[in-house]
Order: structure tokens, then sequence, then C-alpha cells
């Protein structure tokens, strides 16, 4: 993989938005402790990350995957377990996460990666179409 990387504009509205007093979360299909050190680079603590999380079996890690794996419909099951309500803000610039922008209500902010699809579907939703960066 190519791994992650700061775009700085994101992270600039995630200094504002925790600068305002939202509850920022990061949930994304990549590894937990991955996700938690990059969200630190944004000042989000690692309470509000959810990735891939392994088991534990006592000291040491397993192979099993804990539910619910955030990726596709599970980011949905992710937002229900472990905050309980429709995210008020969703930003994403994948068509993967079509069920999270589609799940509640309130403002849905899609990165245009130049996908026609989801550009599509963003539109016919009504989500704002962020140029991509």
């Amino acid at each position: 993989g190519t791994g992650l990387a700061y775009v700085p504009e994101i992270k600039a509205l995630c200094a504002v938005l925790l600068r305002e007093g939202f509850d920022v979360w990061v949930i994304d299909g990549e590894n937990q402790k991955v996700l938690e050190i990059a969200a630190a680079g944004c000042g989000i603590d690692a309470s509000r990350v959810v990735g891939i999380r392994n088991g534990h079996d006592k000291e040491k890690l397993t192979d099993q995957i804990l539910n619910p794996i955030p990726i596709r419909t599970g980011k949905v099951e992710v937002v229900t377990s472990f905050i309980g309500r429709p995210p008020r803000l969703v930003v994403s610039g994948i068509a993967d996460d079509a069920e999270i922008l589609k799940f509640g209500a309130g403002l849905r902010v899609v990165i245009d990666r130049r996908d026609p699809l989801f550009r599509v579907l963003a539109l016919e939703k009504g989500w704002l179409l962020q140029p991509p960066f």
C-alpha cells in the first residue's frame, strides 16, 4: 500500500472542528494503531478512532478481527455501536463510503477524485462536492 498521508486541507478542517467543540471521529478500514498515530497528528484522541482491530489473548494480539469492521456498511455499524447517533458531518473521497454518507441527515462532503459514478451519486444526493486538492 501507499500508506497514509496528511491532506493539509483535511488537517486544517479537523483543527477548526476541534477548536469549535465538534466531536471528531476517524473511521477507516486501516489498522487501528496506524490510524491512532495519524489521528493524533490532527489532534484527534485515540478514543475517537476506529480502524481494523485485532483481538487479544492475554497480552498478545491475535489474528482475529473484531467486529464491526469499518469497511463499507461496517462504518454505519461502527457509528451505531461507538457513537450511538448518525454523524452530522461526513467527509469522504471514496465510493466505498456511500453507506455512511447516506446514513442520517447532515452535511455530507465528497472530495471529487474523478470517479464519475461517485460524482453523479453525490450530485443526486445533494452532497457538497469538493474539487480535488
